[in-house]
């Protein structure tokens, strides 16, 4: 991370991102680290949560600003967040960094997700975006090493096709390697595809998917479900596809697992499920 002053500094840097044919940009602020060290930014979309940390150096994520560009409106309205920001606090000082989503693009979030993907003992941050043209897709930020900015590290192809979304479930080691993956159901309403990627490098890597799940109903401000842990290694929490019944689901080899753990009647049902 790039050690600057107290002094108010603002530095823009367009980082690119190519997906195939199309020319993405989003940009990385450095925003001043002056006035409160960079952290004093607008709140993002309504209810949308930070996330935290007891354990450093980053210890804090939440969503800022708020934009109206992006009228997909699937979370309840169609109020998305223009960046996501960090808090870094280490011995000597607190700072916070923060990246805009970047030209025709939002994160259409509840709110961003810490998690120690790489195990070198700092957070990294994990978003939905999307893009106008192309729909939503999965992205990691963080801070990819020693003295490097915070910045996007990895990410899944977009949908493809715009006002698609992805609904994450969470984080753990669900293939058993001792490094965590990610779960998300791509497209809960229509598709409702199960699919779990591990970073790798720049990328993230599907290693299963299945059809038959869902985590959110159009026009709910929240995510359903999530991964739980009973003693028999993580076990992920969903709807079936109709929304009749709570599902525990498990990958087995590289094989997704699931078993009916009982009737789906209100949203308490998963949250029940998921205390075992």
């Amino acid at each position: 991370m790039r050690q600057v002053g107290l002094s108010v500094l603002v530095i823009t840097v367009t980082v690119s991102l190519i997906e195939g044919p199309h020319r993405l940009e989003a940009q990385v602020l450095d925003s001043g680290r002056g006035h409160e060290d960079g952290c004093d930014r607008p709140s993002g979309p309504p209810n949308s949560p930070r996330d935290v940390s007891e354990t450093g150096p980053v210890v804090m994520a939440r969503y800022f600003g708020a934009t109206k560009d992006y009228r997909h409106g699937v979370l309840g309205d169609a109020i998305e967040a223009e960046g996501v920001l960090v808090r870094y606090e280490n011995e000597d000082r607190t700072i916070c960094d923060t990246v805009l989503a970047g030209p025709k693009r939002v994160f259409e979030d509840i709110g961003p997700r810490l998690a120690d993907l790489n195990l070198d003992g700092v957070h990294e941050v994990i978003t939905v975006a999307a893009h106008q043209s192309f729909g939503a897709r999965l992205e990691v930020y963080g801070y990819p090493g020693l003295g490097q900015d915070f910045q996007l590290i990895s990410h899944t192809p977009y949908i493809g096709t715009p006002y698609r979304w992805l609904a994450p479930i969470g984080v753990a080691d669900f293939n058993n390697d001792g490094r965590p993956d990610i779960a998300y159901v791509e497209t809960p309403h229509l598709g409702k595809t199960l699919k779990i990627v591990t970073p790798k490098g720049g990328d993230l890597v599907e290693i299963a998917s299945s059809y038959g799940f869902s985590n959110h109903r159009i026009g709910e401000a929240f995510i359903s479900g999530g991964v739980r842990e009973c003693g028999h290694g993580p076990e992920m929490v969903l709807a079936d596809e109709t929304w009749r019944y709570v599902v525990a689901v498990r990958l087995e080899g590289t094989e997704i697992v699931s078993r009916n753990i009982g009737a789906l009647t209100t949203i308490e049902s998963l949250e029940t499920a998921l205390a075992c």
